[in-house]
């Protein structure tokens, strides 16, 4: 059956070819429907019947010429006159085996036709398609759309009314980009219609911005297994259905109630006419149980492609639908079998399943084929009906010459929505909420009539799960929001990058983790390289030239004072030769002082104070540069003069001063109070001696004394003095009987006080000098 050279039999055999000068010619059509499953049972039953009395009007339609829906009916050639067709019902039994069965005879009357309209399902066209191409009988679908049909080299005698499974992929993808979804589930029947759907559909969406896809196929009908195989998918939110049957649906839809896979947080999507499923708000008409339709299918969507195109075709089907009489049909129990026979009520209850379009436009298909292939004696009645172009109760039809599909973009696709009744989801119904006409990447998408009802009752999509941006301070990892890490900033409130959108602080800024902007640090001061972080104000540190009176720095660091120099950081100002200024670290705003020697303020190098709170928290001070090795305020002054006095003029321990020479205290014990006292009994003797010695007997000295006392006086102005200078100017403060041109200080306590006593007690030494010389004259 399978053999090459019989396939191919389909355009050569004679038996298949419509001779010209056939008077009388029938055309036998055998329908393919699925009126019960292989044990009888009455499946999918009121739409296979209702679509068998379709295919048997369109028939009649042909046969009657009456072009009210396809208008080409009515204006046939007169080479047609006489052709007709003849449409028989088989019952596919909804199983390949037995669909093969029925058409070899096995358990029907065998099929002789010369054509075949059907089958529903690809799992049964595929098989059937080849086996009938093997008798050289062509085969065209009103409802198979697995895109392997499309394979000519495997089913040459295929074509098809509906289009293939390739366009409603582009639709669900189309779908999941104006909910902005990008993770989901697709859940498809393991057979050729549902891993042909799923693989297309997951590539498609694929194409959408990386949606990260997940693809499960389920067993025909193993509950327990559906149930573990659903429960991979338990991180995704979004689904798309790809079934075959009702059965296969309400597997599914039980195993997501009990795996909490429902709610408001989940949106379902699937590949099936909702509308076939919950025909009316009655729950009598149902074809799935009440707890799948108020908790599966519940706000869920079905994307499909429609045969009912609204419009005067469809119109005219209708009507005429509704006058049939089921009893004309009772003949189709004679070869569908008794499940075939169409029932009154069903046809009173109108089309609900749109496939009938398909199935309209499939016989016409056949009726205008047949007609071409009888006018042209060398064309086969496949090639002449895949040439075919008419307007028909599914839209503009017209077949790929490469494929013999229907395009996409011929069709219309169809989104459906189960809703509540007045807010109420105790009763629902199926609406219409969009469609789709075409499936160029430049489309605008789907055209909503109406808005979509999710769950929850509104019209917003649930969180897929996936973090699309985050907010500013943070950045996207693993679909998670992660804080920016500290010293670095991110201000976009819809952020997409990774930690590398997390933009580093610059030098002269700061920020905690999670920052949305860099604080800046206070004015004048800067975070050195260093640092090696930008994590808080406690890393700023002042530039060169300025110094801070505070740790961490809140307000700006101060500008160096004059007569100083600053090296920034937290070190503190040190002076420049002949200034002084506080050796401890400013707390507020620093001032040199002049000193009366430059000599003896000697100024610093390096600096010589850090802020005391950043030495304890980190044990080394730094300038603007980096770690600083401090030199002791010490060393701004002259060896031997106190630093925390202010302009060096305070005594250290261990030193004795003649003006403004300090001279290091050599001996120790009774000598050095011996030396002290002598030290001080020479200066008072040289006081005696000058006044009342040398003055009285040379008189001239007196002018030249006189002239001492001015220069004594001159060595008190501050001018810039040498220090060899100012080393001699202990002879001049002796001529001006300045007791404080010596200090004691290494055996005695010596300060202003003592000083100021001496001054007091000089004129009663005089006295008692002066008393003692006259007595002992």
């Amino acid at each position: 059956a399978r053999d090459a050279t019989a396939i191919r039999a389909g355009e050569s055999s004679p038996a298949r070819r419509l001779a010209a000068d056939e008077a009388n010619a029938t055309i036998s059509v055998a329908v393919f429907l699925p009126f019960s499953n292989s044990e009888g049972q009455d499946y999918q039953g009121n739409d296979a019947r209702n679509n068998g009395v379709v295919a048997a009007m369109a028939a009649q339609q042909f046969n009657q010429r009456n072009g009210s829906i396809v208008s080409e009916f009515a204006t046939l050639p007169r080479s047609c006159d006489g052709l007709k067709l003849n449409a028989t019902m088989w019952n596919t039994f909804m199983s390949p085996e037995d669909a093969l069965s029925v058409f070899v005879g096995e358990t029907m009357p065998r099929v002789d036709p010369d054509v075949i309209v059907g089958a529903t399902f690809s799992s049964v066209s595929s098989p059937l398609s080849q086996l009938a191409g093997a008798y050289g009988v062509p085969t065209i679908s009103y409802a198979s759309t697995a895109p392997q049909l499309d394979t000519k080299d495997l089913f040459p005698n295929f074509m098809r009314t509906v289009p293939a499974d390739t366009g409603m992929p582009f639709t669900g993808r189309c779908r999941a980009d104006e909910n902005d979804w990008r993770a989901v589930g697709i859940i498809a029947v393991d057979d050729t219609f549902g891993r042909g759907y799923a693989e297309i559909l997951a590539e498609e969406l694929d194409i959408f911005q990386s949606t990260e896809t997940t693809t499960i196929l389920i067993p025909l009908n193993n509950e327990a297994v559906v149930r573990d195989l659903l429960h991979l998918l338990r991180d995704k939110r979004i689904f798309f259905t790809i079934f075959g049957s009702v059965g296969q649906l309400e597997m599914t839809g039980r195993a997501a109630i009990d795996l909490n896979m429902t709610g408001p947080d989940f949106a379902w999507t699937h590949a099936w006419d909702l509308r076939s499923l919950v025909p009316s708000p009655d729950p009598a008409t149902w074809k799935v149980s009440e707890l799948i339709a108020h908790e599966f299918l519940r706000g869920s969507g079905s994307i499909g492609v429609s045969g009912f195109v609204p419009g005067p075709r469809l119109d005219a089907l209708a009507a005429d639908f509704a006058r049939q009489d089921a009893s004309d049909y009772a003949y189709f129990a004679n070869t569908g079998g008794p499940q075939a026979a169409p029932r009154q009520a069903e046809i009173d209850g109108g089309l609900t399943d749109s496939y009938a379009g398909f199935v309209f436009d499939a016989v016409s298909t056949v009726g205008l084929g047949a007609c071409e292939a009888r006018r042209k004696r060398d064309l086969g009645l496949l090639t002449a009906m895949t040439a075919q172009k008419f307007e028909g109760v599914s839209g503009s039809v017209r077949f790929d010459p490469k494929t013999f599909s229907r395009p996409s973009d011929s069709a219309l696709y169809e989104l459906q929505n189960l809703v509540p009744i007045g807010g109420d989801w105790s009763r629902v119904e199926v609406n219409q909420t969009g469609v789709w006409t075409g499936t160029s990447a430049d489309s605008s998408g789907w055209d909503d009539s109406r808005p979509f009802i999710f769950y929850d009752g509104t019209s917003t999509p649930p969180w897929d799960g996936v973090t699309r941006s985050c907010g500013a301070g943070t950045y996207l990892w693993d679909n998670e929001c992660l804080a920016c890490p500290a010293g670095t900033s991110q201000s976009s409130s819809m952020n997409v990058g990774s930690a590398d959108s997390c933009i580093g602080c610059n030098e002269t800024a700061y920020s905690a983790s999670g920052a949305a902007e860099c604080t800046s640090c206070p004015q004048n001061s800067f975070i050195p390289v260093a640092a090696n972080a930008h994590d808080g104000i406690a890393r700023c540190v002042c530039d060169k030239d300025y110094y801070a009176t505070e740790w961490p720095l809140e307000n700006a660091c101060r500008s160096c004072p004059d007569n100083a120099r600053c090296q920034g950081g937290m070190t503190g100002p040190f002076p420049d030769e002949g200034y002084w200024l506080a050796p401890y670290p400013p707390r507020n705003h620093a001032e040199t002082y002049r000193c009366r020697y430059n000599w003896i303020c000697k100024g610093g190098k390096k600096p010589g104070t850090c802020q005391p709170l950043w030495m304890d928290a980190h044990g080394a001070c730094v300038d603007y540069e980096g770690n600083v090795t401090l030199t002791p305020p010490k060393h701004w002054c002259e060896r031997g003069w106190d630093h925390e006095t202010p302009l060096c003029a305070g005594e250290m321990d261990g030193f004795w001063y003649l003006d403004t020479q300090a001279i290091e205290c050599k001996s120790s014990g009774a000598m050095k109070d011996f030396l002290m006292v002598v030290g001080f009994a020479v200066i008072l003797i040289l006081f005696f001696s000058i006044n009342d010695i040398i003055r009285p007997q040379y008189p001239v000295l007196d002018a030249v004394l006189t002239s001492y006392q001015d220069m004594g006086i001159i060595t008190l102005y501050w001018f810039d003095w040498s220090e060899k200078l100012s080393s001699v100017f202990f002879i001049f403060r002796i001529a001006l009987f300045d007791v404080d041109v010596y200090e004691p200080t290494c055996s005695l306590e010596w300060g202003f006080n003592e000083a100021f006593r001496m001054m007091l007690l000089l004129p009663i030494l005089m006295a008692g000098v002066n008393a003692c010389g006259y007595a002992c004259k």
